[in-house]
């Protein structure tokens, strides 16, 4: 950001702890046929996704698929589900969609987004009854997983959930309203449930939802989009906004364990910016880490021009889908004319690479120099990755 005792018994209470997991809902990966569509076997292969031997870390064994392949788990009978987790290795995947079988063919559910050497990555989601799931377009390095738990879904008769925080987002600085989608994840009708939220921390006044919320089998809507209140957002300021349902039907909620999202939103970027490790102010970047991060966080609402400080910069440069970025709103890095050297030393799949574009459109890297710098291995070489359409 911106200036801102016996092996035996370990064993057994490791699987247990595998098995019935994440707010007492259990692991049902174990029960599913794992495959996925090329890479790793035998020792590699897709059975340590859900064998429950190895969590966390980058130990083998661990599975690993191809670049921009498949993972797929399969069941015998059909199961309903609200949360998968991921454990990348050393090698996380960079983006993918999680999808799900409508016994027809496959159903987009959300994007993975990007994984992070050996730290879990949690996907959840509305409940989804199904025989199938997979992981699609796995992006990356040959990615390889430990472990990939999916989660059965408590269906309880009132239960009220908060799906995302909408509003605001890719928004310039100043007042906007606060908005949220709730939904019914029970198996009764919802007629009335309180909204609340936080802002900073700080208690807003709850909001009281007197509409219908159909089930998920339902014909009617299940889910709404709920306005809480508005703020003032200021540039280069992180606001978090917490919020979470309560009272269904005015008794306690069935299973409170998916009441509550938590949301950071920052105006997006727009305007002239600098980016020199000796400068100063609001609008000048230390680090060009650090401004891709905002541009990666919180997207553009406007053309966005970066003037570059000449020196040699030993970072990489790491660019995904920027939110707002359009032929309107582009986004340029500039080089000083006395020059700018980008330098990184890559040492392994995971970091193979100097400048990293992935999905990216409408930027524009002008007058930069990329090269590796004197550490790390010569087995890694790659300057520049371009994935999904960049």
């Amino acid at each position: 950001m911106r200036n801102f005792t016996m092996f035996k018994i370990t064993l057994t209470i490791a699987l247990l702890s595998l098995f019935t997991l994440s707010e007492s809902q259990t692991n049902i990966a174990p029960n599913a046929i794992a495959a996925h569509s090329g890479g790793g076997a035998t020792i590699y292969g897709p059975q340590n996704y859900n064998d429950l031997i190895n969590i966390g870390g980058s130990t083998t064994p661990w599975g690993w698929v191809s670049s921009n392949g498949w993972i797929e788990y399969t069941w015998p009978s059909p199961i309903t589900t609200n949360e998968v987790v991921l454990y990348p290795a050393d090698r996380p995947l960079t983006s993918g969609t999680l999808e799900y079988w409508n016994g027809s063919g496959y159903t987009f559910i959300m994007n993975t987004g990007s994984g992070v050497n050996t730290v879990p990555l949690s996907l959840t989601f509305p409940p989804v009854t199904t025989t199938k799931i997979r992981i699609n377009n796995v992006a990356g390095s040959n990615p390889n997983h430990t472990e990939i738990l999916v989660y059965q879904a408590i269906l309880a008769a009132n239960n009220a959930t908060v799906l995302s925080v909408d509003s605001p987002a890719a928004f310039c600085e100043g007042t906007r309203n606060i908005m949220a989608t709730i939904a019914n994840h029970g198996t009764n009708i919802i007629t009335s449930v309180l909204v609340n939220w936080t802002l900073n921390g700080t208690p807003q006044i709850p909001v009281a939802y007197t509409d219908t919320l159909d089930t998920l089998q339902g014909s009617g809507p299940n889910s709404a989009l709920v306005f809480l209140g508005s703020n003032l957002f200021g540039s280069g300021v992180t606001d978090e906004i917490v919020v979470w349902t309560s009272l269904p039907n005015g008794v306690a909620d069935g299973y409170p364990g998916d009441d509550t999202v938590t949301a950071l939103v920052q105006p997006s970027l727009s305007g002239n910016f600098t980016i020199d490790p000796l400068g100063s102010g609001g609008f000048n970047y230390l680090t060009i880490s650090d401004a891709i991060d905002d541009l990666n966080s919180f997207g553009v609402c406007g053309p966005v021009h970066f003037d570059v400080a000449a020196g040699t910069y030993s970072e990489q440069m790491t660019l995904g889908e920027i939110n707002g970025a359009s032929a309107s709103n582009t986004i340029t890095f500039a080089a000083d004319s006395a020059g700018v050297i980008v330098e990184y030393g890559p040492s392994s799949t995971a970091d193979n690479w100097v400048l990293n574009l992935n999905k990216t459109q409408w930027v524009t890297i002008d007058g930069f120099t990329f090269q590796h710098s004197s550490g790390g291995s010569s087995s890694y070489r790659a300057l520049c990755l371009m994935d999904g359409g960049s």
